[in-house]
C-alpha cells in the first residue's frame, strides 16, 4: 500500500463563526508507510469539509486520505484539531465572553491549549452581549456595569494565576470571584504569558480596559468611522496611564465576501441573504479584490495592524482559494 496522509481529528464541531486567516502557513503532513487516515466524529461534524480544505494544502504526491465514519467520541467535544504537525498556526478565541466560564478554570484550560500547541495560545476575552445565547444555554446575562467587572475581575484573576511563581498560591478577593489559596497551576509555555487580546464598542470603560490589560485590541464588525474612533480612545487611553499607543495591537474583525468580478461577489452575498451595499459601509470586506485591498490600505492607514475575515460559508472553495491566491498572496 502506498504511504497514506497521517491525519488524525478528534472532537470536530462544524462552525461558520469566525475564522482566521494567517498568511505564511507551515503545515507539515507525516507520512506514515501502510497506514491510512482515520476522521473521526460524529456524523455532521464537519469531517467532508474539513477535508476538502485539507486535501488542497497535501501535495499532490503526498499519498491517499480515506475517510471512516464511525462515531467513536463518547466524551464532548473538545474543537481540538491535530493535523499532523503544524509549526506557526496560532490558536486564538474572538472573544470568548466573561459569563462563559469561571476564571480561575478559564486561566487553567488556556494554559493547557498554550502547552498542548507548544506556546502559540493568544486568549481573546470580552464582557458579552448576545443575551438570545445567554437565555438558550441558561447562563445568567447581568447588566453591561457587571459584565465589565466580572471581565475586569477574570483578567486579573487569570493574569495573576499565570504570574504566580510555581509553588506559592495565588488569592484574590473580588467583587464577583474569590480565590483563597490557589495553587494556580499548570503555567502556559509562552513567557512571560500568551497575548491577551480584547475587544468591544463601548466608548467609555472598553477602551480604558484594553489599555491597562491588552496586547491586541479589536473591533469587530463596525463602521470605518467606528473602527477609527475606538481606536483613537484607546490610543488615548494609552497615553492617560502613560502607556506607549503603540504598544498596543490594533485588530478589526470583518465579514468577508469576494469575487472575481463584481457581480460574483454580489452573488455570494445574496445566497448568504445579506446585502453587499451595507457589508462596503464597514462591516465587511466585499467586492472584487481590488476593492479588498483598497479597504485594506485605509485599515492600515488607521493603524489596524491585523486583520480577521469571517468566511460565513466554509464550503464554498472557489472563494477560499481566490482569497489565498489573490488577496493573501499579493498583500
Amino acid at each position: 500500500m502506498a504511504n497514506q496522509v497521517a491525519l488524525s481529528i478528534q472532537g470536530l464541531e462544524k462552525s461558520f463563526g469566525r475564522v482566521r486567516v494567517l498568511r505564511g502557513l507551515d503545515l507539515e503532513v507525516p507520512m506514515v508507510p501502510d497506514s491510512a487516515v482515520a476522521v473521526l466524529g460524529q456524523n455532521g461534524a464537519g469531517k467532508t469539509t474539513l477535508l476538502n480544505v485539507v486535501t488542497r494544502l497535501v501535495p499532490p504526491d503526498g499519498g491517499a486520505i480515506r475517510v471512516f465514519d464511525e462515531s467513536v467520541l463518547a466524551r464532548p467535544a473538545h474543537r481540538l484539531v491535530e493535523l499532523g504537525e503544524t509549526r506557526t498556526i496560532r490558536l486564538a478565541s474572538m472573544l470568548s465572553c466573561a459569563t462563559f466560564r469561571l476564571p480561575a478554570m478559564l486561566a487553567v484550560q488556556a494554559a493547557q491549549v498554550d502547552a498542548m500547541s507548544g506556546g502559540r495560545l493568544e486568549l481573546g476575552i470580552g464582557a458579552g452581549w448576545v443575551e438570545p445565547e445567554h437565555r438558550a444555554y441558561g447562563i445568567p446575562f447581568p447588566g453591561p456595569a457587571e459584565r465589565l467587572e466580572r471581565l475586569v475581575e477574570q483578567i486579573e484573576i487569570v493574569l495573576g494565576m499565570w504570574a504566580t511563581t510555581e509553588g506559592e498560591t495565588f488569592t484574590y478577593n473580588g467583587a464577583h470571584y474569590v480565590l483563597t489559596e490557589c495553587p494556580a497551576l499548570p503555567k502556559p509555555v509562552q513567557r512571560p504569558r500568551p497575548p491577551l487580546i480584547l475587544g468591544g464598542k463601548g466608548p467609555l470603560r472598553t477602551p480604558r480596559i484594553a489599555a491597562r490589560y491588552a496586547d491586541e485590541f479589536n473591533v469587530a464588525f463596525d463602521t470605518l468611522a467606528n473602527v477609527g474612533a475606538q481606536l483613537a480612545r484607546a490610543r488615548a487611553a494609552c497615553e492617560r496611564i502613560g502607556r506607549d499607543p503603540a504598544s498596543l495591537l490594533c485588530s478589526v474583525a470583518v465579514t468577508t465576501t469576494l469575487g472575481r468580478t463584481s457581480g460574483e461577489a454580489a452573488a455570494r452575498v445574496a445566497t448568504l441573504g445579506d446585502d453587499i451595499a451595507r457589508l462596503k459601509i464597514g462591516p465587511g470586506l466585499a467586492g472584487t479584490i481590488e476593492e479588498a485591498r483598497e479597504r485594506i490600505g485605509t485599515y492600515a492607514g488607521m493603524g489596524v495592524a491585523r486583520l480577521y475575515l469571517q468566511m460565513k460559508d466554509l464550503e464554498d472553495l472557489d472563494q477560499l482559494d481566490l482569497v489565498a491566491e489573490e488577496l493573501l498572496g499579493s498583500t
